[in-house]
């Protein structure tokens, strides 16, 4: 799943997504920080609503997110 959000943030189609669902996908804090350096470079600018539920995010990727929407990503 993330590879693919790669695939398409590289190609320039993120920008048109509102909303996202992730949940049960066993992502983790690595998952979690690759999401997040996507949202900094503002590859999911019109992102209204994200699903992160029942998946493995621990303190660390939490971290990452919430520097990410901090900078205004």
């Amino acid at each position: 799943m993330l590879r693919s959000i790669a695939r398409h943030r590289d190609a320039g189609t993120l920008p048109k997504l509102e909303w996202l669902s992730l949940s049960r996908n066993q992502i983790g804090d690595d998952g979690m920080s690759a999401l997040s350096a996507a949202f900094c470079s503002g590859a999911m600018a019109n992102l209204t609503e994200l699903n992160f539920r029942f998946n493995k995010i621990g303190d660390a990727g939490v971290q990452a997110l919430s520097a990410a929407l901090g900078s205004g990503a």
